[in-house]
């Protein structure tokens, strides 16, 4: 299991008490990683933002920057189909590649969602992961972009995310 993609997809889950009581092993998770130093301290900065931000304001700002608006949804396939039926076939095929690979879906998130996506893939051996990320590029980056702009604390997660693509 790839612990540094499982890391970043718990980093961009919705905050609550237990993701906060899991921070210091997703920072051990980051440190083993495969990131760049330079990666590794951005997501060092904003997993000690986490632990040092009341749990309410996370929440609130993890709201207002992935579920108002669209522009930074970590629903990978909104950014490139919208509600079209490319998506809707999309997912159906990223589902039915899920399945395949014997992971099962028990959440009400789109197989789309981002968080979802990377812990599929932390299960994959490197070669298969690797590929599948690289492919997914180019759905990451306008939630990145998104997310530079806005200057969320958020964008360390996804840089990190595209400097392994």
């Amino acid at each position: 299991m790839n612990f540094g993609l499982k890391a970043l997809a718990c980093l961009l889950l919705y905050p609550d008490a237990e993701l906060k009581d899991n921070l210091p092993e997703i920072k051990e998770a980051v440190a083993g990683s495969g990131l760049s130093e330079d990666q590794k301290e951005k997501l060092y900065i904003f997993i000690n933002h986490m632990a040092n931000t009341p749990l309410s304001d996370l929440q609130k700002d993890y709201v207002s920057t992935f579920d108002i608006g669209k522009k930074a949804s970590l629903n990978l396939f909104e950014h490139m189909h919208g509600d079209s039926r490319e998506r809707g076939s999309a997912m159906l095929n990223l589902k039915k590649l899920y399945e395949e690979r014997g992971l099962s879906i028990e959440s009400d998130e789109f197989p789309d969602y981002l968080p979802m996506f990377l812990e599929f893939l932390s299960g994959l051996g490197y070669s298969e992961a690797q590929a599948l990320l690289d492919s997914a590029a180019r759905h990451i980056a306008p939630i990145d972009i998104a997310l530079q702009k806005s200057e969320s604390p958020w964008r360390a997660v996804t840089g990190a995310i595209l400097s392994l693509s």
